[in-house]
C-alpha cells in the first residue's frame, strides 16, 4: 500500500469517527433540550405555587390583623396598601 493510500484510509477513518461523534453529540443535544424544557416547566410550576402561597400568606396576615381589635389601624393601613396595589395593577392592565 502506498503512502497516499494510507493517508486516504486514515482520513476516511477519521471522517467516520467525526461523523459518529457528531451524531452522538446531536443525540445528546436533543436529550438535553428535552430536559431543559421539562426543567423550565417545573420552574414555572414552582414559581406559580410560590406566588400562590405568598398570596395566601398575605391573606392570613390580613385576617390575623383584622381579627385583633388592637390592630384595627394596622389592618386599615394594610388594606389601603392592597387597594392601591390593586388599582395600580388595573391601571397597568388598562394601558
Amino acid at each position: 500500500m502506498s503512502e497516499l493510500d494510507k493517508l486516504v484510509t486514515q482520513i476516511e477513518e477519521r471522517s467516520k469517527k467525526l461523523v459518529e461523534r457528531k451524531n452522538a453529540l446531536d443525540e445528546e443535544n436533543s436529550k438535553l433540550k428535552v430536559l431543559v424544557s421539562k426543567l423550565q416547566a417545573e420552574i414555572e410550576y414552582k414559581t406559580k405555587t410560590i406566588n400562590e402561597l405568598n398570596d395566601k400568606h398575605q391573606v392570613l396576615k390580613i385576617a390575623k390583623t383584622i381579627g385583633s381589635e388592637d390592630n384595627n389601624k394596622g389592618a386599615v393601613k394594610q388594606l389601603d396598601l392592597y387597594i392601591k396595589e390593586i388599582d395600580r395593577c388595573i391601571a397597568l392592565l388598562n394601558s
